[in-house]
Parts: C-alpha cells; sequence; structure tokens
C-alpha cells in the first residue's frame, strides 16, 4: 500500500462524523417536514433487506444485543434530550447536546 494511503482508514471516520455533525446542525436551521420524518425510517428499513441473502445473515443474538443496545444507549437518550419547538409557524428541531457525544461513543474503538 502506497504510504500516504495508509492514513485514510484512520481519518475516515473522523471526515464522516464532521460530515455527520454539519449536516445535523444544518437540520436543526430548517423546519420540520413530514419527508424528514419518514424518509430516515424507511431507508433504515430498506436496508434490513440486505439480512435476505443468506451470506449476509448473523447469529440472532447479536441482531438482539446490536438492537437492545441501539435502542437502550443510542436512540433512547437522544429521543430524550431532543425536542420538536414552535417557531411562528414551523415545527424546528432543538439541537440535543448528547447527539454529539453519542456520536463520539460510535467513534470510540
Amino acid at each position: 500500500m502506497v504510504p500516504a494511503l495508509k492514513i485514510v482508514p484512520v481519518l475516515a471516520p473522523f471526515v464522516g462524523a464532521a460530515a455527520v455533525l454539519a449536516w445535523r446542525v444544518r437540520e436543526t436551521r430548517t423546519a420540520v417536514t413530514v419527508s424528514k420524518i419518514l424518509l430516515p425510517p424507511l431507508g433504515m428499513s430498506t436496508g434490513l433487506l440486505m439480512f435476505v441473502r443468506p451470506e449476509m445473515r448473523i447469529p440472532w443474538s447479536l441482531a438482539l444485543g446490536a438492537f437492545l443496545l441501539g435502542t437502550l444507549v443510542l436512540a433512547t437518550p437522544l429521543s430524550r434530550t431532543s425536542s420538536l419547538e414552535w417557531k411562528g409557524d414551523r415545527v424546528m428541531l432543538r439541537r440535543s447536546n448528547g447527539f454529539l457525544g453519542i456520536l463520539l461513543g460510535l467513534l470510540a474503538p
């Protein structure tokens, strides 16, 4: 491998995290719409279809563990610390301080 390319796998998660943070800040500056609420779960549910292929299947215990970890450790604190607020005639998402902690937790080795 070319020496300069060895650093790419190390930096890629941090570039991704910066992109997610920038996207999250931008999203909180615009009004909440029906598509912003419905499209993410739809995209995630279609990603679940990859497990239809036998070579992509994982043991049920790992799937349950990942589901519980995501629900209890990541989603629940994020949903409890985020809130929707009316600003005039628009509904806005108030930023969660916990989002940065969750994102950094995902980056930890």
